[in-house]
């Protein structure tokens, strides 16, 4: 009941207050106002000894008010209108009435001392990644150029991009839908003499074949173009050359220079002919025993353009190198078997991988000369099965120097060859059979991505057609070359594509004559070409090198003629 009588009693003066100016209670009660009179000091109120509210932390310095404290409920301040049902909620110890946040911590982002509010970031500080943009006051990419390491700012999307137009690019255009800089996009930013192909943004001779002049083909693997095919040429090297095996071989300098090697009877001569200048030039690489001939002899040009012939010249096996103006040589081993007994390829550091069949059936010889130490490194070992023997070798490199062997075993009893191919490894030679029932002529090569190839003639007679084999998918596939004639005497190149260009003979209609072939793959077709007939007389012993613009250069004994016989194609 007291209770009661003393909320009336509070309302009553503050009533009273507002409505006398002179009375005796004004609404500025001291800090001693809490008298027994007024009831200011009660259980409902719970006002401290200077007036506080303690259960819900009212303003303890004008909470104390006896005449404006009147509702017990809310503790309102009637001054200061205090709300204390979001005082007591949502800032418990009298603080921050500006926002949700109290200064120190937020669940996401930081907290912003003049709002009170949570933010996602108030300076970059607050940012593992990208910037603070204040104006949003959110982490994002960038605000300007300045925040990309590399590339500028996108302001749309507030991200680093490599470019938004073609000015930021150094090279090439913007593509905007990437974005990047790249060489082209739609169709600009190429030369005249190349095309765009958008799938890749790059600059390249052709997508289809309206983009190659002169009837060209545009490669399907390769987006190059294919030069129409063929304009021949000869010029005769050296006359009244008696010959006989395999006396003759041409390779191509990094210029692009034709370089051939032959043997010069009447003299004894290894012979070099330079087709550097419009005037065919010769220089001596070395000498052979005349009674004993000269066949097997090959040739290879190094990085630095210097010639290395390997011949055999009875049973011995010389090696000559040119440093320089100077040629060297060297007696690599006493053993030779047959014909097609040789071959050399030259790596990286210069130095001459040499192969031989020795006089045993099985037996091979493999020797390396090594350029920097002036020595030799020598190894035989037996390929193939019993009641076979070895007809021809061939050796190329992979792109890391490893030595690759292409091996023709002929069966005793029928007369049919098996091709396998050795690759050097750390234990030994890894060999594996890739070709059966074959004639034992052949020759390998190894392409540009060091897929190796292996050009074979079938071992029926007459020997028709043309086979390739090759491991490009992963396993040994053999494919058709040319299965409607007569070959004989193949040799073959490849160009910088990896793709085959074939010299053969194919075989007339009277005995012992012949024509020459070239085969080449245009990026499409296997398509045959045959010189005009006023172009030499009969040709044999050819060989073929191709340079790194895809042109073969061909050189030909011409038996007619008895002559060295070089041949262009265009």
């Amino acid at each position: 009941m007291r209770m009661k009588a003393v909320v009336f009693l509070g309302f009553f003066l503050v009533t009273a207050a507002a409505g006398c100016a002179d009375g005796v209670l004004t609404g500025n009660q001291s800090d001693n106002q809490n008298s027994a009179d007024n009831g200011a000091n009660n259980e409902s109120n719970g006002n401290s000894e200077n007036g506080g509210n303690a259960e819900n932390g009212g303003n303890a310095e004008n909470g104390g008010n006896a005449g404006n404290s009147g509702n017990s409920e809310n503790n309102g301040n009637a001054g200061n209108s205090g709300n204390s049902e979001n005082n007591s909620e949502n800032n418990a110890n009298g603080g921050n009435n500006g926002g949700p946040c109290d200064g120190v911590s937020c669940s996401d982002g930081v907290c912003d001392p003049d709002s009170g509010d949570c933010v996602g970031c108030i300076g970059d500080g607050d940012c593992t990644d990208g910037v603070c943009d204040e104006s949003i006051a959110e982490c994002v990419g960038c605000v300007e150029d300045g925040d990309c390491t590399d590339g500028v700012c996108d302001s749309t999307n507030a991200q680093c991009v490599a470019c938004e137009g073609d000015d930021d690019c150094t090279d090439g255009v913007c593509d905007t839908s990437i974005p990047a800089c790249v060489e082209c996009a739609e169709g600009e930013g190429c030369s005249d003499d190349l095309v765009c192909a958008e799938a890749t943004a790059t600059c390249v001779e052709c997508i289809d074949d309206g983009d190659c002049d002169g009837g060209g083909k545009c490669h399907d693997e390769y987006p190059s173009c294919v030069d129409e095919c063929c304009d021949f040429t000869s010029d005769e090297i050296f006359g009244g050359a008696p010959f006989s095996q395999d006396r003759i071989d041409i390779a191509v300098s990094p210029d692009g220079d034709p370089i051939i090697v032959f043997a010069h009877d009447s003299s004894g001569e290894i012979r070099i002919a330079d087709g550097s200048s419009s005037v065919w030039s010769y220089n001596t690489a070395g000498e052979y025993d005349e009674s004993a001939g000269l066949s097997d002899v090959r040739i290879e040009i190094d990085a630095g353009g210097e010639p290395h012939v390997v011949a055999r010249s009875g049973n011995e096996w010389l090696y000559l190198w040119r440093d320089g103006s100077l040629w060297n040589e060297e007696n690599v081993w006493n053993e030779a078997a047959g014909s097609g007994g040789t071959d050399i390829a030259v790596d990286s550091d210069g130095n001459a991988h040499i192969v031989g069949l020795g006089s045993g059936l099985l037996d091979v010889y493999y020797a390396t000369y090594r350029a920097d130490q002036e020595s030799w490194e020598r190894e035989s070992f037996e390929v193939g099965e019993e009641d076979t023997s070895l007809m021809a070798v061939a050796i190329d490199l992979k792109s890391d120097d490893t030595p690759i062997l292409s091996l023709a075993a002929s069966d005793l009893f029928d007369g049919t060859s098996s091709i396998s191919i050795a690759e050097y490894t750390s234990t030994g030679w890894d060999r594996e059979v890739v070709a059966s029932d074959t004639s034992e002529v052949h020759y390998s090569a190894v392409g540009p991505d060091d897929e190796v190839f292996v050009l074979h003639r079938p071992a029926i007679s007459p020997h028709g057609g043309l086979g390739l084999t090759r491991d490009g998918t992963g396993s040994w596939t053999t494919e058709s070359v040319n299965d409607e004639e007569t070959a004989d005497a193949i040799y073959f190149d490849l160009d910088h594509r990896g793709d085959p260009h074939i010299i053969f003979h194919v075989s007339a209609e009277a005995a012992f004559e012949t024509d020459l072939a070239y085969t080449r793959w245009n990026g499409a077709d296997w398509e045959t070409h045959i010189p005009p007939d006023s172009l030499l007389g009969q040709a044999s012993w050819q060989r073929i090198a191709v340079d790194d613009d895809s042109i073969p250069h061909i050189v030909v004994y011409d038996s007619e003629e008895e002559a060295i016989t070089y041949i262009s194609v265009q």
